[in-house]
């Protein structure tokens, strides 16, 4: 992780820009994939048995990402705010 940029842009509101190593979130992709491949089922494999290459072709190539980003994002911006010193008076988003 390392935090690109913080801008103040209103009152209590502050921009934080965050960039994430690929190699950090590759593992969590794999992390993500492992976690969600025993509800996957396609037509011609058993529950749980198809690849993740094979799931990604089926579903997009983007069909873990949103799990891995929820994954990567919390400690990434509390560590992000830590290095800031912000005081957080509200829930990121």
């Amino acid at each position: 992780m390392s935090l690109k940029s913080s801008n103040k842009t209103e009152v209590n509101t502050t921009e934080l820009v965050i960039s994430i190593d690929p190699a950090a979130f590759e593992a969590a992709v794999e992390q993500e994939y492992q976690r969600q491949k025993k509800n996957i089922q396609i037509k011609g494999f058993r529950k749980g048995k198809v690849s993740r290459k094979l799931a990604e072709r089926e579903f997009g190539e983007g069909a873990f990402y949103e799990g891995a980003i929820n994954a990567l994002l919390g400690p990434e911006i509390d560590a992000a705010v830590k290095e800031t010193g912000l005081v957080l008076v509200d829930r990121p988003n």
